[in-house]
């Protein structure tokens, strides 16, 4: 007899699946930190075995984290989890990046106090010169009443915040932009933790430039800030002669 093929899940419904955006949502922002703080923590001098263990444990653990979310909102049936081989990694210094963004005014808008100060020391440690906001009207008037020669190079906010979400922010911003003529439009990224098709699409129509999901990695969103801003990076460096 042929193999019964097996039933499909049935798709979840319009309601469903913003249940599970939500709930991805509120899983993906504390992951940002971890991620992120991670990150920091590998670039604060020469770490000792255990700790290179520790941060390669917390960073295998946040990815997976993120995949099994990401597998859940769309529907795909979630793996066991594998077995996890622990090496004995060698002390290191952590690794240093030559990408810069030295003399680039960065504007972030997260309400989520551990993800503003995470990604806030990513962009400082890149050298680049911040304005930190907890909310996206401090952050309006902030932009509202900078002369136009102080305006930043970018603005990076989050979606999901009180009174006023990134949606509703970013098209206050470009409504400002029009009515004021300004003669460059600010270069817009949402950072968020709705990282579904179709929240990037509503992003892009909202009127930022680019979307990146929650959590973060550092050399993702330093790579991402370059490409929008038209920067070129540095080159890799050259093959030793042989």
């Amino acid at each position: 007899m042929p193999p019964t093929p097996k039933k499909q899940a049935p798709s979840p419904s319009p309601s469903e699946r913003d249940l599970l955006a939500t709930a991805a949502h509120a899983l993906r922002s504390p992951l940002n930190a971890i991620q992120g703080w991670a990150h920091v923590l590998r670039r604060s001098g020469e770490l000792t075995e255990q700790q290179v263990t520790a941060l390669d444990a917390i960073d295998r653990n946040t990815r997976a984290q993120a995949q099994l979310i990401s597998d859940m909102l769309d529907g795909r049936q979630l793996p066991p989890k594998p077995a996890v081989k622990l090496g004995g990694a060698r002390a290191r210094d952590a690794p240093k990046s030559d990408w810069t963004l030295a003399g680039k005014r960065i504007v972030i808008v997260e309400d989520d106090i551990d993800g503003r100060e995470v990604l806030g020391r990513i962009l400082r440690d890149a050298r680049a010169e911040l304005h930190s906001f907890s909310s996206a009207a401090d952050a309006y008037d902030y932009l509202a009443h900078t002369q136009a020669r102080d305006q930043p190079d970018l603005l990076i906010s989050d979606i999901a915040m009180p009174d006023e979400d990134g949606y509703q922010f970013i098209g206050r911003v470009r409504k400002m932009e029009s009515e004021l003529s300004q003669p460059h439009r600010l270069v817009a990224l949402a950072l968020t933790s709705y990282a579904r098709v179709e929240d990037k699409a509503r992003a892009l129509r909202a009127g930022f430039d680019a979307h990146l999901a929650k959590p973060i990695e550092a050399q993702a969103v330093i790579g991402a800030i370059i490409e929008a801003l038209g920067l070129k990076p540095p080159a890799p460096p050259a093959a030793p002669a042989v």
